[in-house]
C-alpha cells in the first residue's frame, strides 16, 4: 500500500515536518485552509479546519471524484498512471500507451540506463513530473536489481532531458510570439539614434498619462532596464496611503512589454519556488511591502542580494526508504519594485541596503496637477489624441525590447562619490556597477 507521505512526494505535494508528522504547506486541498497533517505513526490524514480524516484511499477518493475502490486500483496497478483530467484526451492517451508499451519491449537484461530505455526518457521528460513517476516505478518494477546510484543516475539524466526541452519550448515560444511591426520598430531605432532619447522619453512619458513625478518616472524607467543586465537594481517607492506611488509604477510598467512583467498583490514564503525560469529577465512588482511577514522579506533580500534561492526539500531515497534533504537552486534574475506606506526610519535596514529608494511626491502642487490631469481627460482634446498615445506607448515597448547589455568601461568610476550614511558602500557600489 503507498504511503501518504510519498502520495504528496508523486504529486509534488509541498509539505515540512512537524514533531515528527508531515503538514501540508499550502493547506487542505479540500478546504484551503492550514492545519492539514499527516500522523507519521498510522498514516492517517486529517484537517484541523473542516474537519476531514481518512487514509490515502480516502483521500484519492475525495480529491479525484471516484469510488474508494477505484482509487486502491488507481494507487497500486504500476499500469495505470494517474493523469490529470486534462490530460484524458485521444492524444494524450496515446502518448501514454507509447511510452508503457514501449517498456514492456524493453528486453530481459536490459539495465535502467541501457540503450534500449534512453529514446524512452525523452518521452517520460516530457510528461508532467507525477505522471514521470509512475513510469519510473514501472521501470523499477522491471529491473528490480537496480542499484542506488543506477537511479540517482538515471533521475539526473532525466532531469538533464527535462531541462534541454524546457530551454526548447522556451525558444520555439519565442519564435511564435509576434515580431514588433516594422513600422514601431524603425521609430524606436531612430529614438534610440537621437541624441536627446532621454530628454524624448520623458516627454512621453508625460505624453502617455504620467503626471509629474519628472524624476522618479525617469529613474523607474531606467532602473527597470537593468532586468536585462548581469546585476539588477532594485527599488522601493515610499509613500503615505494614496499618494499615488502604485499608480506611478503601474504607468510605468505599461510602457514595458506585458510579457516581461509579474505582478503580485501578495505572497507566500515558497510563491518564487514555483515559477522556474519564468523569474529572469522580468520586472516583479510587489504592491505593498507592509503586508509581507518576515519570512517573505527574507526570500526576498536573498533574491535581491544572490539573484538566486538555494530551496532545501524532502525527497525520499528509493533504496532505504528515507526521507533526505537536497537543495535546489533557483535563479531570480529579475527587478524587484515595491511600494511601501512604511517611512525611511521604519523600512527594515536589511531591506533598505538592496533597494533604491524614491520617495513619491505629495506635494499640493502634485495633487493639483493630477486633479487637473483628471478633468482634461474629459476634454475633446484628450480623447482625439488618444490614437497618438498608444502609437508612443508601443514605441516605449518597442525601445525597453530592442535594448541589450552591453559591457563597458567608466574611466572616472574612480572619482564616484557615494553618501557614507545612505548604503554600505560595497552594497551600493554593487547595485551601481
Amino acid at each position: 500500500m503507498m504511503k501518504m507521505i510519498e502520495y504528496f512526494e508523486r504529486t509534488n505535494l509541498p509539505f515540512e515536518i512537524k514533531g515528527g508528522n508531515y503538514e501540508l504547506k499550502e493547506g487542505c486541498p479540500f478546504c484551503g485552509m492550514p492545519g492539514f497533517n499527516i500522523n507519521s505513526s498510522d498514516d492517517m490524514g486529517y484537517c484541523l479546519s473542516c474537519s476531514w480524516a481518512g487514509d490515502i484511499y480516502a483521500f484519492e477518493s475525495k480529491k479525484s471524484g471516484i469510488s474508494r475502490d477505484e482509487a486502491k486500483v488507481r494507487l497500486t496497478d504500476p499500469l495505470v498512471v494517474s493523469l490529470p483530467e486534462k490530460l484524458n484526451s485521444v492524444a494524450e492517451k496515446r502518448k501514454q500507451s507509447e511510452i508503457l508499451n514501449s517498456i514492456q519491449e524493453i528486453p530481459e537484461g536490459e539495465t535502467i540506463l541501457g540503450a534500449k530505455i534512453r529514446p524512452i526518457l525523452r518521452l517520460i521528460a516530457a510528461r508532467p513530473q507525477s505522471e514521470a513517476e509512475d513510469y519510473f516505478r514501472f521501470l523499477k518494477g522491471r529491473f528490480p536489481d537496480t542499484t542506488y546510484q543506477q537511479i540517482l543516475d538515471f533521475r539526473t539524466q532525466l532531469k538533464e532531458i527535462r531541462n534541454v526541452l524546457r530551454r526548447e519550448d522556451a525558444k520555439t515560444k519565442k519564435a511564435s510570439k509576434p515580431e514588433i511591426p516594422e513600422d514601431i520598430r524603425k521609430e524606436a531605432e531612430q529614438l534610440l539614434k537621437n541624441p536627446k532619447v532621454v530628454e524624448i522619453i520623458q516627454t512621453w512619458l508625460s505624453d502617455i498619462g504620467i503626471v509629474g513625478e519628472e524624476h522618479n518616472r525617469m529613474a523607474l524607467w531606467l532602473m527597470f532596464l537593468s532586468r536585462k543586465l548581469p546585476t539588477q537594481i532594485h527599488v522601493a517607492v515610499l509613500g503615505q496611503s494614496s499618494s499615488g506611488k502604485s499608480e506611478l509604477i503601474k504607468r510605468v510598467l505599461a510602457t514595458l512589454p506585458e510579457d516581461e512583467v509579474i505582478e503580485f498583490s501578495s505572497l507566500t514564503a515558497r510563491a518564487l519556488d514555483y515559477q522556474g525560469d519564468n523569474l529572469n529577465g522580468k520586472v516583479i512588482f510587489i504592491s505593498e511591502m507592509a503586508a509581507l511577514n518576515e519570512e517573505i522579506e527574507y526570500t526576498l533580500r536573498i533574491a535581491m542580494s544572490e539573484g538566486r534561492l538555494q530551496r532545501g526539500h524532502v525527497i525520499k531515497n528509493e533504496m532505504t526508504g528515507e526521507l533526505e534533504s537536497v537543495a535546489r537552486p533557483i535563479e531570480i534574475k529579475s527587478v524587484f519594485a515595491i511600494t511601501t506606506t512604511r517611512s525611511k526610519s521604519e523600512l527594515n535596514n536589511e531591506n533598505a541596503t538592496r533597494l533604491f529608494e524614491l520617495y513619491a511626491d505629495e506635494s499640493q502642487r502634485q495633487t493639483r496637477r493630477v486633479i487637473d490631469f483628471i478633468k482634461y481627460t474629459q476634454s475633446r482634446e484628450y480623447k482625439i489624441g488618444e490614437k497618438a498615445r498608444l502609437r508612443k506607448l508601443e514605441v516605449l515597448k518597442a525601445v525597453q525590447k530592442l535594448l541589450e547589455s552591453v559591457e563597458i568601461s567608466i574611466p572616472y568610476a574612480g572619482h564616484l562619490l557615494f553618501p557614507d550614511q545612505t548604503y554600505p558602500l560595497h552594497l551600493a557600489l554593487s547595485m551601481v556597477f
